[in-house]
C-alpha cells in the first residue's frame, strides 16, 4: 500500500511538471479534430446541393478519414509523433543533470518505481489528451447528425492503432535516453535508432545494383527487409499504408516489451556520473563507433564511385569515409579535439572491414551475377522475356476513375505463369550470364531482350536475376518456353476468355487506328475468337521476328468491358485506342489465316494499312554502300554496311562489280541517300506485303526490320499530301528494290569517276 501510494504521489507530482505537455498537446489537438470536423462540415453544407441523406453519408466519409487508422489525414499521426520525442526525452531528463540525479535519487524509492512513474506519465498525457480530443470530435459529429454508434468502430480502432504506435516510439526514444548523458546525444541516438538500420539496408541494396548486373529491383533481399523492419519509423508507416493487421500488432506489442524491458535494464545499471556525458555506458562507445564508422565508409565509398566509377576513387572514398567519421564521433564522445585521432587500431579495423566489404561487391566475390540453381534445387521457375509490356493485366475501381496495369513482369510479381520446362529456363539463363561480359559483341544476334528470371527453390526461397541479353542463341528454348499453354495463357490472359463471352465485345482495329464492327451472328463472332485463340497459341517467338501485326482484335471479358462502359467518358468509341482497352487489342498477323478468313465471313477484310489504290506511290530511301554487292571493297575503311549509322562519309575506293562492268577508283559521297519511287501497283503490292510502319513494334517488339532501306507511303484520296513512314522486314526486301537501288549506285561510281578523269 505504501508503495502504491508513493506512486500515485510521485505520478501526480509529474504530471504537474508537465502540465506544459497538457496544454501543448491539448490545443493542437483541438484544432486538429474538432475544430478541423466543424470547419469541414461548414464547407460541406455551403459548396454541394444535395439531400439530407447524401450529406450525412458524406459527413461520415469525413468522419472515418479523420477518425479511423491508417487513412489519408496525417494530423493525428504527426502530433503523436512528435509528443513520444518530446515526452520520451523529457520524461526522462533529469538523468542529464548531476544534481537533479542526486535530488531524484535522494527519494526513498527504489529505481523500479521511479522508472514506472516516468515512463507511465509520458504514456498517459497523450492517452488522455487524445481520449478528450475525440469526446469532442464525437461531439461535433454528434451535432451534425451522425450518432455515436455510427463512428464507434472508428473510434476504438484509431485510439488504439495510435496509442501503440505512439508507445512504440515513445519506447525507442527512452531507450536512446538510457544510452546517452545529454539531451543532444539522446536527440542523435533517437535519429539513429529511426534511420540506421533502414539506411544501412539501402545502402546495401544500392550496392547490388550498382555491381550485380543481374540484380533486380524484385530481388530485394530478405536480409535487406529485417534491417528495414528494425526501425520504429517503418513498423510505424507500414502499418499506417496496411492497417492493422494482427500479426503487425503482435510483432508491435513485442517491440515495446522489448524496448521497455531495455530500457528499464539500463536504467537500473545506469552509472550515477554519467550524467553530462555523451555516452551513458562505456561498453556501448566502441559498438555503436564501428556501426556508426563503418556505414559512412560505405556510404563515402559509394558517393565517390557514384561520381567517378573507378576502383580507385571507390577505395578512396571508403578511406575519406572512414576517416572523417571516426574523428568526428571521437570528438562527439570526448568533447576535445586532441582526440580526433585516438583509438586508431580501431580506425584501422573500420577501414579494413568497409574495403573488404565494398571490393567483394566490386568484384563480386560471392559470384552473384553467375549464380545459376541446379535443376534438382528448383521447383518452379517463371520467366518474362520483356517482350509484352502492353498486355493489360488488371483493371480496378478507384472511386471515380480506374487503373489498370500492365506487363510481363505479373508473371514474376503474382507469381503465375509456371514453366514446366525448367531446363529451358536454365539455358536461357546460362546464356545470360555468358553474355555479362561488357564486351561481348555478336553482330549476328539482333533479338536483344529484358529477360527476368524467378526461381522458387526446394528450400522455400525464391531467386530473382534479371539478364540483358541477345536471345538468339537459345531461340529454340524460348520457342518451347512460349508455347506452353499454361505460360501463353497466363502471359496473355485474354485468351483464356471463354469464346463466347469475348465475341459479344469483339472489334477489329486495323493499324490506321479504324474500328469495324463485325456483321453476322453470333456463331460466326465466336468463330473469329476460336480461331484467333487457336492461332495465337501457336504463335512463336521465332515467327514474331520476321512477322508485323496487320490489325487487331479485342478481347476483353464482360467484367472489364462494363467497368469501362461505366467509367466512359461518352466521347467515341468506349474501346478508344488511347484509353483503357489498349491492352485488351490483341495483335493479327498475317499468317492467322483462319483468323483472316473467319473475319472476312464477318464482313472485315484484313489487309495492309493502306491499299494499292489508296496511296500515290511508295518513296524508298537507302544509304549506301551495298557491299554485298561488290568486291575487293577495302573493309578498313567503311562501317556496317547493314547499319545506316555508317552513311554520312566519303572514301576513295577500288570498286568492281561482280559482272566486272566496272573496276576503277572513284570518291563516292555516302552523305546522300539513294532514292527509288514506285507507283506501279504490282510493286507497291510487294512491297507491302514486308512494309512495317514505326507503330508495328507497338504490339510486337521482336519484329525485326531493315534500317537500311526506309520507307514513305504517299497517300492519295481524302488524306492526300499524308505519309506513313517505316522500314521493311528484315530479310524479305523485295529483289527488285535492291537492284534498283544496285543501279543507282553504280551511277553515281560512274559519274564520279568521269569527274576524277
Amino acid at each position: 500500500m505504501t508503495s502504491k501510494h508513493l506512486y500515485c504521489k510521485l505520478f501526480l507530482e509529474d504530471c504537474k511538471r508537465k502540465i506544459w505537455a497538457f496544454a501543448l498537446l491539448g490545443l493542437a489537438m483541438f484544432f486538429a479534430l474538432p475544430v478541423a470536423t466543424a470547419i469541414r462540415f461548414s464547407v460541406i453544407r455551403g459548396a454541394f446541393s444535395m439531400t439530407m441523406e447524401e450529406l450525412i453519408q458524406m459527413r461520415l466519409q469525413y468522419a472515418q478519414m479523420m477518425l479511423d487508422f491508417g487513412t489519408s489525414y496525417p494530423m493525428v499521426r504527426i502530433l503523436l509523433f512528435w509528443t513520444a520525442i518530446v515526452l520520451g526525452i523529457a520524461s526522462f531528463s533529469y538523468l542529464q543533470d548531476k544534481k537533479q540525479v542526486d535530488f531524484y535519487h535522494s527519494f526513498p524509492a527504489k529505481r523500479s518505481l521511479l522508472f514506472a512513474v516516468h515512463m507511465s506519465v509520458g504514456l498517459a498525457i497523450p492517452a488522455a489528451v487524445y481520449l478528450i480530443a475525440l469526446v469532442l470530435e464525437t461531439a461535433v459529429l454528434l451535432a451534425n447528425g451522425i450518432l455515436p454508434f455510427q463512428v464507434f468502430f472508428w473510434v476504438v480502432k484509431g485510439y488504439m492503432g495510435h496509442m501503440l504506435y505512439y508507445t512504440l516510439i515513445y519506447s525507442t526514444v527512452v531507450l536512446a535516453v538510457m544510452m546517452t548523458g545529454t539531451k543532444i546525444a539522446a536527440l542523435l541516438g533517437t535519429l539513429v535508432f529511426f534511420a540506421y538500420f533502414p539506411s544501412v539496408a539501402m545502402l546495401l541494396v544500392a550496392y547490388c545494383q550498382t555491381f550485380f548486373e543481374t540484380y533486380t529491383h524484385w530481388s530485394f533481399p530478405l536480409w535487406a527487409g529485417g534491417l528495414i523492419r528494425l526501425s520504429p519509423m517503418t513498423v510505424f508507416s507500414v502499418s499506417v499504408s496496411e492497417g492493422l493487421v494482427f500479426n503487425e500488432v503482435l510483432r508491435a506489442v513485442g517491440a515495446v516489451l522489448a524496448l521497455t524491458a531495455a530500457s528499464f535494464f539500463l536504467y537500473r545499471k545506469r552509472p550515477l556520473e554519467a550524467a553530462g556525458k555523451t555516452m551513458a555506458f562505456h561498453w556501448s562507445k566502441g559498438i555503436v563507433k564501428v556501426f556508426l564508422v563503418a556505414a559512412f565508409g560505405m556510404a563515402g565509398a559509394a558517393f565517390f564511385y557514384m561520381i567517378q566509377d573507378k576502383l580507385g576513387w571507390m577505395v578512396f572514398g571508403a578511406i575519406v569515409g572512414v576517416t572523417i567519421s571516426h574523428c568526428v564521433i571521437e570528438v562527439i564522445y570526448y568533447s576535445d579535439f586532441k582526440k580526433l585521432f585516438c583509438h586508431e587500431k580501431t580506425m584501422a579495423l573500420c577501414m579494413t572491414g568497409v574495403l573488404m566489404l565494398a571490393l567483394s561487391f566490386y568484384f563480386d566475390v560471392f559470384r552473384y551475377d553467375a549464380y545459376l540453381p541446379e535443376e534438382g534445387q528448383v521447383e518452379k521457375a517463371v520467366i518474362d522475356f520483356g517482350e509484352d509490356h502492353w498486355v493489360n493485366y488488371d483493371l480496378v475501381e478507384f472511386g471515380d476513375h480506374l487503373s489498370y496495369s500492365g506487363g510481363g513482369w505479373h508473371l514474376i510479381t503474382d507469381g503465375i505463369g509456371e514453366v514446366q520446362d525448367i531446363p529451358a529456363v536454365l539455358a536461357v539463363a546460362r546464356e545470360g550470364i555468358s553474355q555479362l561480359d561488357e564486351d561481348f559483341v555478336n553482330e549476328d544476334y539482333d533479338s536483344y531482350c529484358d529477360v527476368l528470371v524467378a526461381y522458387t527453390l526446394k528450400s522455400g526461397r525464391t531467386v530473382y536475376r534479371e539478364y540483358w541479353m541477345y536471345i538468339d542463341p537459345v531461340l529454340d528454348e524460348a520457342d518451347r518456353i512460349y508455347g506452353e499453354a499454361g505460360y501463353k495463357n497466363a502471359l496473355y490472359p485474354s485468351l483464356t476468355i471463354p469464346a463466347r463471352e469475348a465475341a459479344a465485345h469483339t472489334v477489329y482495329r486495323n493499324l490506321g487506328e479504324s474500328v469495324e464492327t463485325l456483321q453476322g451472328d453470333e456463331a460466326q463472332w465466336e468463330a473469329v475468337v476460336k480461331a484467333y485463340q487457336e492461332e495465337f497459341a501457336a504463335m512463336t517467338m521465332t515467327r514474331r521476328r520476321t512477322e508485323a501485326p496487320v490489325g487487331e482484335l479485342l478481347l476483353i471479358s464482360d467484367e472489364d468491358e462494363a467497368l469501362i462502359r461505366k467509367h466512359h467518358d461518352g466521347i467515341g468509341n468506349w474501346y478508344n485506342r488511347y484509353g483503357l482497352c489498349d491492352g485488351y487489342f490483341y495483335p493479327v498477323y498475317p499468317t492467322f489465316t483462319k483468323t483472316i478468313q473467319a473475319l472476312a465471313d464477318c464482313g472485315i477484310k484484313v489487309d495492309h494499312r493502306y491499299a494499292v489504290d489508296d496511296l500515290q506511290g511508295i518513296e524508298i530511301m537507302a544509304y549506301g554502300p551495298f557491299t554485298d554487292q561488290m568486291e575487293d571493297l577495302d573493309p578498313n575503311s567503311m562501317a556496317d554496311p547493314g547499319d545506316s549509322l555508317s552513311a554520312g562519309f566519303s572514301e576513295k575506293e577500288k570498286w568492281e562489280y561482280a559482272d566486272g562492268t566496272l573496276q576503277a577508283e572513284a570518291t563516292v559521297d555516302w552523305d546522300e541517300p539513294y532514292t527509288v519511287t514506285y507507283t506501279e501497283p504490282e510493286k507497291m503490292e510487294e512491297i507491302l506485303r514486308v512494309f512495317a510502319d514505326y507503330g508495328s513494334r507497338n504490339k510486337n517488339s521482336m519484329l525485326l526490320t531493315d534500317s537500311q532501306y526506309n520507307v514513305a507511303l504517299y497517300v492519295s484520296g481524302r488524306d492526300a499530301g499524308s505519309t506513313t513512314d517505316g522500314e521493311m522486314i528484315r530479310g524479305k526486301v523485295p529483289a527488285f528494290v535492291i537492284e534498283d537501288l544496285r543501279a543507282l549506285e553504280k551511277e553515281q561510281v560512274q559519274r564520279s569517276e568521269g569527274g576524277e578523269g
